[in-house]
């Protein structure tokens, strides 16, 4: 079975003075929501790789049922590539990210590079003689961003957001940067469109 995951990373900003065009400073995570989808994956025998996976019911037992004593009913059926379910974990403030062992630092500087600093770990996933499971590793990299135009908010004069995403990363996923000023959501970015992962700030 393998695991893929979405995290959600909303950061809190760490600086004196703040302009409403730049995002240069040291950010905090204060919060994460975790997405682990499960998906059937082929299994490492070749004699395996066009198999069915299903989780079946006996009656009275397992073992009655084999002898001819009872019966067993397949309850649900997988294909490779089917989607099992998914997993929410929702990592909403810092006692919960504590918890989970989640602490990112990082300094996002205005020449679009960031920098995640040490004592920071991600969650993720890793996978070890076709198990995979949840971890949460230390990380520390440097890596590029990128942003468009953005715009400040009319009810509040210190809030300016922009359409921003990751172009380089070793650690975190690549995702586009939307353009929020002259774009529209579900149509030009978002569910359902070419640009489904994107970011903001």
């Amino acid at each position: 079975m393998n695991k893929m995951l979405k995290v959600f990373l909303p950061f809190t900003l760490f600086t004196g003075l703040l302009f409403s065009q730049s995002i240069e400073a040291n950010w905090q995570l204060n919060a994460a929501i975790v997405e682990y989808t499960y998906v059937v994956r082929d299994s490492a025998s070749a004699e395996d790789a066009t198999a069915v996976y299903e989780v079946s019911g006996s009656w009275p037992s397992s073992a009655a049922a084999a002898a001819g004593y009872g019966y067993t009913r397949a309850l649900v059926e997988y294909d490779v590539g089917d989607t099992i379910t998914t997993v929410l974990v929702p990592l909403v403030n810092e006692t919960l990210l504590a918890m989970f062992g989640v602490a990112m630092n990082v300094n996002l500087n205005d020449d679009n590079t960031f920098t995640i600093n040490d004592g920071s770990t991600y969650p993720t996933t890793e996978t070890l003689n076709c198990s995979t499971y949840a971890t949460v590793p230390a990380v520390a990299e440097n890596g590029t961003w990128i942003g468009t135009p953005g715009f400040d908010h009319p009810d509040d004069a210190n809030a300016h957001s922009m359409g921003w995403g990751i172009s380089f990363s070793s650690v975190f996923a690549q995702f586009n940067a939307p353009d929020l000023v002259g774009g529209t959501y579900g149509v030009d970015y978002g569910v359902g469109t070419a640009m489904e992962n994107w970011g903001m700030v």
